[in-house]
């Protein structure tokens, strides 16, 4: 028994109205994850320290600058000196994925012939931290 192509056609009809409504019940029924609040900017800043903490670099090889951005806002700027081969896109990887639950993007830019990687890092579309790896080769990390 073969049902006719204009029967096949309201079949199908059917199904996709059903599905349709089905997926608005569910798209109205299920509420969004929640996305953990970033309370202050030294969550971002707790961030950079355990990631540089992890690849072992010396706080000797950080220094960091505070820049007056305006009267309410001052961004902090650290340039880290690192060994030539250092895996600084990796730790790139690593901050963007610990902080985007929070609404952070983290930029990189590759710089050369420095062979230099700056982080920048945005909240709220604003820039509220940049990370400067630069290429020491007095620099040590125990990687």
């Amino acid at each position: 028994m073969t049902l006719s192509t204009f029967k096949k056609e309201k079949l199908l009809l059917i199904l996709l109205s059903v599905c349709c409504l089905l997926s608005l019940l569910l798209l109205l029924l299920i509420s969004p994850p929640d996305r953990p609040r970033l309370d202050s900017l030294s969550t971002i800043d707790d961030t950079i320290s355990r990631t540089l903490s992890y690849y072992q670099l010396p706080e000797s090889q950080v220094r960091e600058r505070s820049i007056q951005v305006d009267s309410l806002f001052t961004r902090n700027t650290s340039v880290v000196r690192v060994p030539s081969g250092f895996p600084s896109t990796a730790v790139h990887a690593r901050i963007a994925r610990e902080l985007v639950p929070y609404g952070v993007v983290v930029e990189g830019e590759r710089i050369f012939p420095e062979n230099r990687l700056n982080l920048n890092i945005f909240y709220a579309n604003r820039l509220v931290r940049v990370l400067e790896f630069s290429t020491d080769p007095d620099a040590v990390s125990a990687l």
